[in-house]
Order: C-alpha cells, then structure tokens, then sequence
C-alpha cells in the first residue's frame, strides 16, 4: 500500500514512521504465529489421546464380541444338547413345589 509522503515533514520521518509501523505489525503477527503454534500442539495433542481412546473402545468392543460368540456356542450347545431331561424335572418340581403351597393355603 502506497503512503502518501507530506512534503513538510520530509522523507527522513516518513521511513521512520513506516519502519516503526512495519515493526510493530511484525510484532503482533509474531504473536499471532505463536497463538497459531500454540493451537496447533494442542489440537494434536487432543487428536492423539481422542485416537487412543478409540483404540481402546475397538479393543473393548473386540473383546465383548469374542465373550458373547463364546456365551452364543455353549447357549447353543446346551440348547441342542441331552439336557432336556434336566429342565423336565425342574418343571415337575416347580409343579409340585405349587401344589404343595396351594393345598396349605387351601388347608387354612
């Protein structure tokens, strides 16, 4: 950008003025380069420990599908089993456990 020179003052201070001005602005870009870097590091370093929090909920999530295949196999194993004998007498006792509490209320 083009100053206009003041012919009264002379070109001595208008350099002065414009070098001063230059530094000053230097100055606060300087400042603001290292807001920018600033930012910058944090941002990465949020960016980091975002991904290593990811990393573990995979991990997580990795080992919890491993779990529930392992509980499906034996859920299926048990449910195509010989062990229906067993639940058929659960159920006659659970039958007879009710008959044996309904007769004494009904007794009373």
């Amino acid at each position: 950008m083009r100053r206009a020179v003041d012919s009264s003052v002379g070109p001595s201070y208008d350099n002065n003025h414009i070098q001063e001005e230059n530094e000053q602005m230097t100055r606060e870009l300087q400042t603001k380069v290292s807001a920018l870097k600033s930012l910058s590091i944090d941002m990465g370093a949020e960016v980091r420990e975002q991904n290593k929090a990811i990393n573990d909920m995979g991990d997580f999530f990795t080992k919890s599908q491993g779990i529930l295949q392992s509980s499906m196999k034996r859920l299926a194993k048990i449910a195509t089993g010989g062990q229906n004998k067993h639940l058929l007498w659960l159920f006659f006792f659970c039958l007879f456990i009710f008959l044996v509490i309904y007769f004494i209320i009904r007794s009373r």
